[in-house]
């Protein structure tokens, strides 16, 4: 565990685990989203002789991206409020600056008794939250029916 105390190594623990949360998630909505499309669509290519690569770049992806997409983004957003995994894995988040937004946010108001710093701070995730998702939801073709 004393290992963890590296800024570096901190970060990859940190990203592994939370891809390993996220990871049931994802695919729950992957599958159920693999379940919605139609069939005859896939069953018209293969018919048509399209292979799995092809199957897969050219008319799966182009289906299924929006809720890849969107469950990215609530992910994200989840990502957020993830108080737990820095304070179980590493021994001294704070020293490490692993501490998340929401955690340090409240320290700030509850410590340093610095309410607009806080306020800031918590405005600060938000405004890139809302900046990925308006970026996001801006790609040209992303919710299109038809994808050519």
């Amino acid at each position: 565990v004393a290992t963890l105390l590296s800024p570096s190594k901190a970060f990859w623990a940190l990203v592994l685990v939370s891809a390993w949360l996220a990871l049931p998630f994802m695919l729950l909505i992957c599958v159920t989203a693999r379940q919605a499309l139609p069939r005859d669509v896939t069953e018209a290519a293969v018919l048509d002789g399209a292979g799995r690569w092809t199957l897969w770049r050219a008319i799966l992806w182009p289906q299924l991206r929006p809720a890849i997409v969107t469950g990215m983004l609530l992910r994200g957003i989840l990502l957020f409020n993830a108080l737990h995994i820095p304070l179980m894995l590493v021994p001294e988040p704070q020293r490490v600056g692993t501490v998340p937004i929401a955690l340090a946010s409240y320290a700030i108001a509850r410590y340093d008794n610095a309410y607009t710093a806080s306020a800031l701070l918590s405005l600060l995730g938000l405004a890139v939250t809302l900046g990925l998702a308006v970026r996001v939801l801006r790609q040209p073709g992303l919710w299109d029916e038809h994808h050519g």
